[in-house]
């Protein structure tokens, strides 16, 4: 282990050590293993005051432990080593006397070891002598004297087997100190002569032919010798051979064979090594605890040995496998910094920078595959990681080739890009002794930093990085001739700092701003901007850490800017910019008014000296007075008006203005300004982009829509002009992929070879063969652009790929009315779509604020209540049916409504909504049957793609799949019935049954051919990328990504039923408008109808709600109404059950009832206030089991 590695570990432990409570009954262990760490410190050092806090460790260790501990003798032993080293460095007997004692008190805990020959025969190289013997001549640590000492003990010791075998782990010890292959040759011929002594029926003898492997072991990663290495695969399978099924070493035992397996695979190029080392390390991991020290390694172990084999084969499985492993790693060591202390005091593969950088080639190999942003963004950070750890070539190398395509993949500023790819190619042709080596470098630098200020993507300012940092190695001569270098190193470092925080990163920037600013003459055209960026940079740390000093460095270098400020100065205006926020944090801190005055009078300069036209204005004047904020509209206005503003700067003024406006009740102005950052969004995510920067972009404007269409009606416009502005805002990413994938049958019919050249364009971007360099695609994207354009020219196609007219919304009404509800802090609506009109309701019992605390209600409980349902009846369904004239319950030929809730909304059965006591029928479920959709433009993407397929089950199969037990999580005893009675039922309906393995390859695989998908098992709602949501496999995870990604039209699959939890649930709040979840992501992959769950759901219920459905939909014929109607009738099914269970209510509550009933009809007008929520007695007493499932379809 490197001494960084040691140093960062022995810093963590020390640290907790101090900060524990004395009590602690940790912390003897604590102290025990930071003495290790100092110890194995000081035998790369060599350095006395290591050895010596060694020593203060294990000596406070030992004062804590208890005399019964079964490690006590471990501990004196080692005490003893650490006086023994000391002696052999200061040759002070004291230090000898002090040795001598600790190996007798070792001694003492296990009765009959001999001191003197633990002495003599632990360390052969050492010269010593104990305080009660005569001093060891060099004669007697000849090895010659090995023999004479094993017969002295088997002639004279009646215990002499036990005595050979702890002076064999005493050498094994001592050689994980010393790192002495003698240590291990004498350790290794003491555990062997052990053994030749141990009956074959000791129990002991497995663990002594462990321990032998482990000797033989490490000393063939010393010599090399391959038969050492054959023999301790011999003795680790002879020690597993012999364990019972308990025993507490096994993992160990199978981890360490596997170890050896895969170094003999690493030395013979033996391929069947890497599959016995596997499945060796798969049964270490399955025997190892959760929270065990050695889970990281044995997943580093995995994902390293999974690596191999994909190395060896190009199977992705292998790869995924590997990537998984080191992903569980990763996240382990990131619990805490105690488990991230424990893989950097391991040796080998088992490190932090073994992790990252094995992690990195991983991901560096599956980026090569798949082109896939995400994967480089990984490769990106791991490789970063490592080489903070430990300067690997292979690594830097591979570092700036991920810089160079990550450049190829992001950006669509055409003139920048171009210069970028002219820097890219000097900087590829050049030799490594090329003379503008530096300056080229740099310049490419300049490139990405300068796109990153535009955008900022993080691809830009880690590719600048990289680039600087090569530009200062490449440059010729000392530090004092790198003043340019310098400075790009330390604009890399702030910019890294400014986007992900880090000391650190702001720590490195200071110091090469100033050692370039020391290093630049004063008349140095620069000098400007390096004594500014000095100065910013020191404000950064003055925000952090509120010293005064760090304000004065940063006050004193940027006068030093302002200083050097003239009429021709680049962004004259931006160091008084600077100046006025640095005085305007001291005030918040001091309120001295003086400096409250210093930071206006320097803002105004900023002000004056920034051109009318420069984009830093609109931002200057908004740190101004309410004059300056005036002249800010101005500015944002100004931006909207200009048809050449980019789509980013459009957004930005149009959210900037729009509250403005609204507050001032200017609903006509706030309309436009809202409108134009809308239709912005759909333009800052191009084709080009992948879904994970999409969601990028798309996380900037969580509840923008829905604002715009609040807005829009209080500006007395449209509501169809609402529903086009939530169409644009929300739904980006599927809207996206969904145009990829649109059906042009029409457009192939009317216009062949306009239909044939969209084809070729649209597959390059829809395939994970079109994610080429990015140069590429985005011509590919702009090609395809300008081209839609074109076919929008062709008779009959002036709407091709546009947001639904004003007729095809009253024509998408046919099957049904589509509601909007729309939530927003401005009013809360529901936009109604009937075949004769599109009408608002204004809903005044819905106040946004409602809704989040019902929704944080909701979160907690992982239910509704019906209280909760009786609110949305009364607030949302109960308006919306009577306005659309549903006003009475039915048995029989429900109509059918569609939902599309908006924001928060999103997470509320509206379909189980309505009043649950009294007989009531006052219920959505009595009055219609439910469908949900996203969007209107997925609801019509999905029926123009299905209009001429007729629903059918005959040419398919049926994929069962059942997670009865799935690994890391609770069984669910019903899963198997589920599966059991539906594979019955669909027999009995002669129709073709698969139950592929449960397994991520083999559904993926068997999805391309089903008609109907049904799966039974756990589904996980991830809270941090919603892309990672999935539903869990014998093998891991089948994620939205995996499903979205999949494009099954052509095969017109028909269902997909996801009984499992949270399958519609989206638990990422500023991704909510994009409805990234399991449900969804089944109908972009080609689903015609899916049904899935809003949240957790009950084992035993799943089994009647599925049996129900599947009887009525095959019982009433297969077509898109059976589907919808079956989950109906389901659903009445499981409440008539729930209410049942539930028939008995008590008078008293009764008579609550109606005096509550009573004082709400005296209430004032109720659209006024806030509803206070019921308690409810009776129903809730029962959990309402029914509710959580839902349709999605056409």
């Amino acid at each position: 282990m490197s001494l960084i590695d040691l140093s960062t570990a022995i810093g963590i432990l020390q640290e907790k050590v101090e900060s524990a409570p004395k009590n602690d009954s940790a912390m003897a262990e604590s102290l025990y293993r930071l003495g290790e760490l100092h110890y194995a410190k000081y035998t790369q050092t060599e350095e006395i005051s290591d050895l010596n806090m060694a020593i203060e460790s294990l000596k406070e260790s030992i004062n804590l432990t208890p005399d019964s501990h079964t490690d006590l003798s471990d501990r004196y032993r080692k005490l003893g080593w650490a006086y023994s080293d000391k002696y052999r460095k200061t040759r002070v007997l004291e230090d000898l006397k002090a040795a001598d004692q600790q190996f007798k008190k070792a001694h003492d805990c296990f009765p009959g070891i001999s001191v003197r020959n633990h002495l003599r025969f632990a360390d052969p190289n050492h010269k010593t002598h104990t305080a009660s013997a005569p001093p060891v001549t060099d004669s007697e640590n000849e090895p010659g004297q090995l023999p004479k000492t094993l017969e002295l003990i088997a002639t004279h010791q009646p215990d002499q087997v036990e005595k050979l075998y702890s002076l064999g782990l005493d050498h094994l010890e001592r050689y994980s100190a010393t790192q002495s292959v003698e240590d291990l040759e004498t350790g290794t011929q003491y555990l062997q002569s052990a053994i030749d002594r141990t009956p074959d029926g000791d129990p002991s003898r497995g663990e002594r032919l462990y321990q032998l492997g482990e000797g033989l072991h490490a000393k063939y990663a010393i010599t090399q010798c391959v038969e050492d290495l054959e023999t301790a695969i011999q003795r680790f399978k002879q020690s597993l051979d012999l364990a019972i099924p308990n025993d507490p070493s096994l993992s160990d035992r199978h981890d360490s064979l596997g170890s050896a397996y895969y170094h003999r695979y690493q030395a013979l190029e033996s391929r069947p090594d890497l599959g016995y080392a596997i499945q060796q390390f798969e049964k270490a991991l399955d025997l190892t605890p959760k929270n065990h020290p050695d889970q990281g390694n044995r997943l580093i172990s995995l994902g390293t040995v999974y690596y191999a084999q994909f190395s060896n084969t190009e199977n992705m499985a292998d790869l995924d496998l590997s990537i998984h492993h080191f992903q569980k790693a990763t996240d382990y060591a990131l619990e805490d910094e105690m488990k991230r202390a424990e893989l950097a005091s391991n040796f080998g593969l088992a490190s932090n920078f073994g992790l990252a950088s094995n992690f990195g080639f991983a991901y560096l190999a599956k980026f090569s595959h798949t082109k896939s942003n995400a994967h480089l963004e990984r490769v990106i950070q791991l490789f970063e990681e490592a080489l903070d750890l430990e300067l690997d070539l292979d690594i830097v190398f591979n570092l700036g080739s991920a810089y160079r395509e990550k450049y190829m993949r992001t950006g669509d500023k055409n003139h920048l890009y171009s210069a970028i790819e002219y820097y890219e190619e000097a900087v590829d042709s050049m030799s490594e002794d090329h003379p503008d080596r530096a300056e080229r470098l740099g310049n490419l630098g300049y490139g990405y930093l300068y796109r990153y200020y535009i955008t900022g993507a993080m691809e830009d300012f880690e590719a600048c990085f990289e680039k600087y940092q090569e530009a200062l190695r490449a440059a010729p001569g000392e530090e004092s001739t790198q003043a340019t270098e310098l400075f790009q190193v330390g604009l890399a470092h702030s910019a890294k700092f400014q986007r992900l925080g880090g000391n650190t990163d702001l720590e490195l920037a200071i110091e090469y701003c100033q050692k370039s600013v020391d290093f630049t003459p004063e008349d140095h055209p620069e000098m400007l901007n390096r004594l500014h960026n000095l100065g910013l940079n020191h404000l950064f740390k003055y925000k952090s850490t509120r010293l005064v000093d760090d304000w004065d460095s940063a006050i004193t270098q940027i006068q030093k800017a302002i200083n050097l400020v003239t009429d021709n100065s680049y962004d004259p205006g931006d160091p008084f910019n600077s100046l006025g926020l640095a005085y305007d944090y001291r005030y918040l801190e001091s309120n001295n008014i003086e400096h409250l005055e210093s930071s206006i009078q320097y803002f105004e300069e900023a002000v004056n000296r920034t051109a009318e036209t420069h984009p830093s204005r609109g931002q200057r004047l908004f740190t101004e007075s309410e004059e300056s904020l005036n002249a800010s509209v101005n500015i944002f206005e100004e931006i909207l008006g200009q048809s050449q503003s980019a789509p980013e700067d459009r957004a930005f003024a149009g959210q900037k203005l729009y509250p403005l406006y609204a507050c001032d009740e200017d609903w006509l102005a706030a309309y436009k300004a809202v409108s134009a950052a809308v239709s912005a969004i759909p333009l800052l995510s191009p084709h080009s982009l992948q879904n994970i920067d999409k969601q990028d972009v798309s996380s900037g404007f969580i509840g923008l829509a829905s604002d715009a269409a609040s807005i829009c009606l209080h500006a007395e416009q449209s509501p169809y002009n609402a529903i086009r502005l939530l169409e644009l805002g929300r739904g980006v990413i599927a809207g996206s992929s969904n145009e990829l994938r649109a059906d042009i049958s029409n457009l192939r019919r009317k216009h062949p070879v306009l239909a044939e050249e969209y084809l070729q364009l649209r597959e390059q971007l829809d395939t994970p063969e079109g994610f080429q360099r990015l140069n590429h695609r985005h011509k590919i994207a702009e090609l395809l652009q300008d081209f839609t354009e074109t076919i929008r020219e062709a008779p009959g196609f002036n709407r091709f790929l546009l947001e639904p007219s004003e007729d095809e919304l009253k024509d998408a009404a046919a099957r049904g009315p589509i509601i909007i509800v729309n939530v927003s802090d401005y009013g809360c609506d529901a936009l109604i779509i009937e075949c004769t009109q599109i009408k608002a309701l204004r809903l005044p019992l819905l106040k946004i604020e409602e809704v989040r605390s019902r929704e944080a209600t909701l979160a907690s409980r992982g239910s509704v209540n019906s209280e909760m349902l009786e609110w949305m009846w009364e607030a949302v369904a109960g308006p919306v049916l009577n306005a659309i004239g549903l006003t009475e319950a039915r048995s029989a030929d429900w109509p059918h409504v569609y939902w599309i809730p908006t924001g928060p909304l999103t997470k509320f059965p509206i379909h189980a909504a309505g009043i649950y006591y009294d007989d009531s029928q006052d219920t959505v479920l009595d009055r219609v049957v439910s469908s949900y959709n996203f969007s209107i433009k997925m609801l019509l993407f999905n029926r123009q793609h299905f209009a001429e397929q007729q629903p059918s089950l005959a040419s398919g199969e049926i994929l069962l799949v059942g997670m009865d037990k799935t690994p890391g999580h609770s069984s669910l005893l019903f899963a198997s019935q589920e599966i059991r009675e539906l594979s019955q039922l669909c027999g009995s309906s002669n129709l073709q049954v698969c139950k592929p393995k449960r397994c991520r390859e083999d559904v993926l695989s068997s999805l391309a051919n089903c008609k109907i998908f049904h799966f039974a098992g756990h589904g996980q709602s991830d809270s941090k990328d919603p892309w990672n949501s999935s539903l869990l496999l014998d093998d891991g995870p089948l994620t939205v990504a995996n499903l979205a990604e999949m494009n099954l039209h052509k095969n017109n699959p028909f269902l997909a039923y996801l009984s499992a939890c949270g399958t519609g649930q989206v638990k990422h709040g500023e991704l909510i408008d994009e409805g990234l979840h399991l449900i969804n992501a089944c109908q972009l992959a080609g689903f015609r109808h899916v049904i899935g769950t809003l949240w957790e759901v009950n084992d035993e219920s799943c089994v009647d709600a599925a049996i129900f459905m599947y009887q009525w939909m095959l019982g009433h014929g297969v077509s898109d109404e059976s589907v919808s109607e079956g989950l109906h009738n389901s659903s009445k099914k499981l409440r008539s059950k729930w209410i049942s269970d539930n028939s008995m209510r008590s008078a008293k509550r009764r008579k609550r009832l109606s005096i509550e009933g009573t004082a709400m009809e005296q209430q004032p007008d109720r659209s006024d206030c806030m509803r206070v929520p019921r308690d409810m007695e009776g129903c809730d007493e029962k959990p309402l089991y029914w509710v959580p499932y839902v349709h999605f379809g056409i």
